[in-house]
């Protein structure tokens, strides 16, 4: 089988589970590749999923037991202690993370040579044989509600009913033989801009300090309204340190709604190319480089937006989970993968808030996705603390590269090598750099698992010397080792420097000047001393 068809069957008992769990295994078919059949005599599978554990199978394929005799829910929360072994996910290994629906009382999981992997109050809840693949569990999966997505289910204070089986279904499928990206992170802060050394309560030379020591990068995202200028001090501190200091697109003029208030798309998309040329001349005139991911104002942004963001030239998004256009029976993985990538529009890359909490963080990495993190200067008003502590969480989580979104949005992909000089490439970002891997002659395009209208997708795909149009799952020939330029082709895609000039609205110029005064003001009417806040 090629690597594209080799679907692992994964066979389930009592027979009647596939049947009561039929919307959680029908989105788990989608994230793994893999078929749920109900367990039978003579039956070829790959794998088991026992629901009912007492019955314990005599096989020798990988095996998941779940317990869930003598186990009722707790009065509230419980802490799921996980261990240090080699083989708790290396996001858990080492924590406590807070869970909703534990059991209460010990669990026996009976197998003496086993790892455990993970305890509630001392009692094991989940457990690996690794001479055996065989995995037990004390806490089962959770049949999908109507309109729920997997990710919902994979939710601080929610996500143990989930885990063992999704890491049993990544040993399974082989989901260690992907080569993926390592851990990648950035901070965002929305809004400020280079008119100054400082925006607010951000001062650019203690930020880059700052990330210097403590080990991380900070993106401004800036509102291309204000990209007319570019103070010395403020260009100097960019350019000097852009390995810790970087810029981003936050909207057009940052005004209410710009992206999300049904404006008909060849006006929305004149809007945004008005955005990408204040950008792009920025750019020119102080030679400071502006990652194309947009930062959407007030966290909204319509599916037409990022269909007119895909055919102007955007590499990306990046909004909070979960998306107020989810459609569960349609994007059932939607926040599930590294990004989400909608055929059609340009992909979604998740962030999450500062002051929300630290376990999102964890189940991020876990997921393989990229961790943006992102505030305003208020939320670094009385201390950088807030940055070193979630800093030092995330590079605890793995080795860690701390980048620009430009540099996140063009490594969002993993390849799969193959024994017969092919590899599988699947991309989660507009516009990816691949490199081919040395064995590999024949590479194929698999959309992401959770994309709409796969019929339609379409890759162009340039090695320097000629571009090609790819579509899903056909095989293209490449050189080993070559470097590729793989975008996700848009239907009716434009220069957006040849679209009509958009002519500067009175308001939104007040409006910005406004609101840009009122931040720069904040730390002159703040109670806080910002001789102790920067330390100096």
């Amino acid at each position: 089988m090629s690597l594209v068809d080799n679907r692992a069957r994964v066979a389930v008992t009592p027979a009647t589970a596939v049947e009561s769990h039929a919307r959680l295994l029908a989105a788990l078919t989608r994230a793994f590749e893999v078929d749920f059949v109900p367990a039978q005599e003579g039956e070829r599978f790959d794998a088991l999923v026992s629901f009912r554990a007492e019955v314990e199978p005599a096989i020798s394929v990988p095996t998941l037991l779940v317990h869930t005799s003598g186990s009722r829910n707790g009065d509230g929360d419980r802490v799921v202690a996980f261990g240090p072994g080699p083989n708790v996910p290396r996001a858990f290994a080492g924590r406590r993370l807070r869970e909703e629906a534990t059991p209460i009382g010990p669990i026996a999981l009976v197998n003496d040579e086993a790892e455990i992997l993970a305890t509630v109050d001392d009692a094991p809840v989940w457990t690996r044989d690794t001479r055996t693949r065989e995995y037990r569990t004390a806490i089962a999966p959770v049949e999908l509600t109507e309109g729920e997505t997997l990710r919902a289910q994979f939710r601080p204070g929610r996500f143990m009913s989930l885990l063992p089986l999704v890491e049993f279904l990544r040993d399974v499928v082989g989901y260690a033989d992907w080569d993926v990206p390592q851990q990648r992170a950035c901070f965002v802060f929305d809004d400020p801009n280079l008119h100054a050394s400082r925006y607010g309560f951000i001062r650019y030379d203690e930020l880059s300090r700052h990330a210097a020591e403590v080990g991380y990068h900070a993106a401004m995202a800036m509102v291309p309204l204000d990209a007319w200028y570019a103070a010395p001090s403020a260009r100097n501190i960019f350019r000097e340190h852009s390995d810790v200091l970087s810029l981003t697109v936050h909207g057009i003029d940052h005004v209410a709604r710009e992206l999300d208030r049904g404006e008909a798309p060849e006006r929305l998309r004149r809007s945004l190319a008005q955005a990408l040329r204040r950008i792009t001349k920025f750019e020119w005139r102080y030679a400071i480089p502006v990652s194309r991911v947009m930062i959407a104002p007030h966290g909204r942004c319509s599916t037409t937006a990022l269909e007119q963001m895909l055919r102007i030239g955007f590499d990306g998004v990046s909004l909070e989970w979960p998306y107020w256009w989810l459609d569960a029976d349609e994007d059932v993985l939607a926040g599930w993968e590294p990004a989400d990538a909608t055929i059609g529009g340009v992909p979604v890359l998740p962030r999450h808030h500062l002051a929300r909490s630290s376990d999102e963080i964890v189940l991020r990495a876990y997921l393989r996705q990229p961790l943006i993190v992102y505030g305003h200067h208020g939320d670094v008003a009385d201390t950088l603390d807030t940055l070193e502590r979630t800093a030092d969480l995330i590079n605890g989580l793995g080795t860690t590269e701390w980048c620009e979104l430009r540099r996140i949005s063009e490594t969002n992909h993993r390849i799969r090598r193959g024994g017969d000089g092919c590899a599988v490439l699947q991309s989660f970002s507009a516009r990816a750099r691949v490199t081919v891997p040395d064995d590999a002659e024949r590479l194929v395009l698999l959309p992401p698992a959770g994309a709409r209208d796969v019929a339609a997708a379409r890759w162009l795909v340039t090695d320097g010397e000629q571009t090609l149009e790819v579509e899903p799952s056909r095989e293209v020939s490449v050189r080993p080792g070559a470097s590729l330029i793989v975008r996700l082709a848009s239907h009716g895609a434009v220069d957006y420097s040849e679209l009509p000039v958009q002519r500067l609205r009175p308001w939104s110029i007040a409006r910005r000047a406004l609101v840009e005064g009122r931040d720069r003001a904040r730390p002159k009417l703040s109670r806080v001393d910002p001789r102790r806040r920067w330390g100096g």
